[in-house]
């Protein structure tokens, strides 16, 4: 009877391990297209400046936008926020500004319509298809104007008559000084 030869199976002799975890260690060089350490990109950088903005300190930037205070300074130094945040706070104020004025013409508007329809009410006998009486409309009338008088910063009878209390107050300690 023949016999058969066996034939073995060859395997691949294995490296040692300190070779394999050296391989594994080496690095790649980086492409142009990827971020080393800690590069931040363009938009990052202003949202750690509008951090910056609200409240004035590194440690405050780096806490909420992750980064290390390190990195942080660097990107103050780098983009001059110091130089940059009165110009920034100068732009909100003129758009707080704009804003508020707005809204005080807004409410003048509406004090004066609320004028127009409560003389109407008073000439006709009833409050914007309401039945209610004349007084209500003379008051919403009298009130609109002191809340319109107040928008425009001139003063309302309330603080006349507490200019009038104080001066009042005052003679009678002038007297009970005497």
């Amino acid at each position: 009877m023949p016999t058969k030869k066996t034939a073995k199976k060859k395997t691949k002799s294995r490296k040692p391990a300190a070779k394999a975890r050296a391989k594994k260690s080496r690095k790649r060089k980086p492409s142009s297209k990827t971020r080393r350490g800690n590069a931040v990109g363009q938009a990052e950088r202003e949202r750690m400046f509008h951090v910056y903005c609200d409240r004035q300190s590194v440690q405050h930037v780096s806490r909420v936008c992750r980064r290390s205070h390190v990195t942080v300074r660097k990107y103050k130094d780098l983009d001059n926020w110091d130089k940059r945040l009165p110009e920034v706070k100068r732009m909100a104020r003129e758009r707080s500004n704009e804003k508020a004025a707005d809204k005080i013409a807004r409410q003048i508007d509406n004090c004066e319509e609320i004028q127009e329809i409560g003389m109407e009410a008073v000439r006709v006998g009833r409050f914007a298809g309401i039945n209610e009486t004349t007084k209500d409309a003379a008051h919403a009338v009298l009130e609109a104007g002191k809340e319109q008088r107040v928008l425009m910063g001139q003063p309302g009878e309330r603080v006349e008559f507490i200019d009038t209390l104080q001066e009042r107050y005052a003679r009678r300690r002038k007297k009970a000084g005497k």
